[in-house]
């Protein structure tokens, strides 16, 4: 497998060395592969461009081992290297940090024929019935050939766990890192560990070698891609680039580059390293964003990078990592019940679960979730409560005193219960008030909203703050509670007036109360022609015998709808003086007291009631 290999070069002074540069290629030496030594890259980054670029740049090649994957890092830090060529996760991250561009893009050879593109395997024996799927991986013993800062090692087949629901720090038993790739291909089929995350092609690599017998594997979540010989368990990415540092000048950077695409496919360097040759540099975004996907990536743009392997656990949400004591020690997989080979790096349950917060949740809803239903129930009991007041509560209409146009010498229509009904105007309409009742200041100012003395009962005065009637305080009360009911009756009177309406009933208009003697004032409809009473009196007038029975039908009318409310309304005081007569002589009743309810009893009649004539006269009935 391909590992992190460098390509470094120094400027020295041409005192120092006959020439005008030395150009030393070094590789990181932290995680050994198959084909990861000198020899297999000596003949491309020292013989090779050497022969091709050593006249015209007049450079001398070497190579040097970089022992760490953060000495890369602090090596591009410093300036003191110009080409790199190494993992795509490590370029990729010198490429966001340091600004290094890619200049060439490595051709591989896949069974004989060539690809830009590899990707990650997750491999088990071919024999166990037990692991068919990814999900299958939860509870087993996990091994990759790379730290978690190498996409070929172990990024790639993490995405790609991760998107199906399953994740290598919390959901197996136990992770190991080796330093060789091909050391977690022979744990796999040792049985030292279930799964292994291997690159795509290494498998057969090392079948190539004889090591291993790639019928004994089966790779987990398989797919394939046209013109990529290998069953694989990731996307494809982009092969290894060569890349440039910003400070290198851009001839050098052309001439290298140029340099390796030139090179033929089967030169002895290409076969030395077993690749085919170099093409023009791909785009890499796609492994960016995996790891950014897999937190490895900072907002700002820098990635996860540690001396060791626990700076590169990175726990799931809702997860935090336990101390390092802890996970990478031996004794902390011991206390999981599993051992750490000699030479690896072992994490056995490095993330653990945060508590659950405190419920949020009142009745199986959020707060805020249920602060808005219980608004919603309370404007809902308000709007049922102001509807059944609507339905329940008559709105009396109150009309201004000085809107009603009332003379002194306004006509007389007929003579109510409380006192004359008089004719007027209101804005342009003929109208007829009749008092109701007067009110009692003293009473009022008393809180007593109900309580009414009439004009003829007396003074009344207050003393010693109880309420005095000829000074005799009890009569008050025997005085004021009749008064009051009578104010109450006057205005059922006014609710039910304002709210029945019918052709052959007086229409009421609202109340009034007269400013000067605080009379509450009934306002209705006020018929052209008067009462019955008057029309029966005028001898001018000839009665035939089809206006009598039209008149009769609309009484008889008016009543009925009296008697058909609910609940029904009777008129003891019907006579021709409550009867009025409109423009069309249709009759309609007036002077009706609604609040009266049916009752065996007549005596609150204010009218004597109509007797047979021959009963009057003591002639037998006819």
């Amino acid at each position: 497998m391909l590992q992190a290999l460098l390509l470094c070069s120094c400027w020295i002074a041409p005192a120092a060395v006959q020439g005008a540069c030395i150009l030393r290629t070094g590789f990181d030496a932290s995680h050994r592969g198959v084909v990861a030594q000198p020899q297999f890259w000596q003949p491309t980054f020292s013989t090779y461009l050497k022969h091709a670029l050593g006249q015209e740049l007049n450079c001398t090649f070497e190579t040097v081992v970089i022992p760490t994957i953060d000495g890369l890092f602090d090596a591009a830090q410093a300036g003191s290297i110009d080409f790199v060529m190494t993992d795509v996760a490590i370029r990729e991250c010198l490429e966001s940090e340091f600004g290094v561009s890619a200049m060439a893009t490595l051709v591989n050879l896949a069974n004989g024929s060539e690809t830009t593109f590899y990707g990650g395997s997750i491999l088990v024996r071919a024999n166990r019935t037990d692991i068919n799927s990814l999900a299958d991986v939860v509870g087993k013993k996990l091994v990759a050939g790379a730290s978690p800062a190498l996409a070929a090692g172990c990024q790639m087949q993490w995405g790609e766990m991760q998107a199906s629901g399953v994740n290598i720090f919390t959901d197996a038993i136990q992770v190991n890192f080796a330093l060789e790739s091909q050391a977690a291909v022979n744990d796999v089929l040792s049985g030292a560990a279930d799964v292994a995350f291997a690159r795509s092609d290494l498998l057969w690599r090392m079948a190539a070698q004889g090591m291993v017998d790639p019928q004994d594997f089966k790779v987990l979540a398989a797919r394939s891609y046209p013109n990529y010989p290998y069953p694989i368990s990731t996307p494809l990415y982009p092969e290894w680039a060569v890349g440039a540092l910003p400070h290198v000048p851009p001839d050098i950077r052309s001439q290298v580059a140029i340099a390796l695409m030139r090179m033929s496919a089967g030169d002895p360097a290409a076969r030395q390293a077993g690749y085919s040759r170099w093409t023009s540099p791909y785009a890499y975004a796609q492994v960016n964003r995996l790891q950014a996907r897999l937190q490895y990536v900072s907002s700002e743009g820098r990635c996860l990078r540690s001396t060791d392997f626990f700076g590169a656990i990175t726990c799931p949400p809702k997860h935090v990592k336990r101390p390092e004591a802890d996970v990478m020690t031996a004794e902390g997989c011991v206390s999981h019940g599993q051992s750490c080979p000699e030479g690896y790096n072992c994490i056995c349950n490095p993330c653990v679960a945060l508590p659950p917060p405190p419920n949020p949740y009142i009745w199986g809803m959020r707060p805020y979730i249920l602060g808005v239903v219980v608004g919603m129930v309370v404007l809902l009991l308000l709007l049922l409560a102001f509807i059944w007041l609507r339905k329940h509560t008559a709105i009396v209409p109150h009309i201004p005193f000085e809107e009603l146009n009332l003379s002194p010498n306004s006509p007389e229509l007929e003579r109510g219960d409380l006192g004359p009904v008089l004719k007027g105007l209101y804005r342009g309409t003929a109208v007829a008030r009749q008092p109701s009742v007067r009110q009692s200041l003293f009473c009022m100012a008393c809180g007593v909203a109900c309580a009414l003395v009439p004009e003829t009962v007396g003074d009344v005065v207050t003393k010693g703050g109880r309420r005095v009637w000829h000074g005799t305080a009890g009569l008050v009360k025997h005085i004021v509670k009749p008064r009051r009911r009578l104010l109450q009756n006057a205005l059922l009177d006014a609710q039910a007036a304002v709210h029945l309406r019918h052709p052959n009933i007086v229409a009421a208009m609202g109340i009034s109360t007269e400013p000067r003697t605080g009379d509450l004032l009934l306002v209705e409809s006020a018929p052209e022609k008067g009462t019955l009473y008057n029309f029966l009196q005028n001898d001018t007038v000839g009665l035939e015998l089809d206006m009598m029975l039209s008149i009769l039908r609309n009484v008889v009318a008016g009543m009925c709808c009296l008697h058909s409310s609910n609940p029904p309304i009777l008129n003891p005081d019907l006579s021709s003086e409550s009867v009025l007569l409109d423009s069309m002589y249709q009759a309609q009743l007036a002077n009706w007291p609604l609040h009266r309810r049916p009752s065996p009893s007549t005596q609150d009649a204010s009218h004597v009631l109509w007797t047979a004539p021959e009963l009057l006269q003591g002639s037998k009935p006819n």
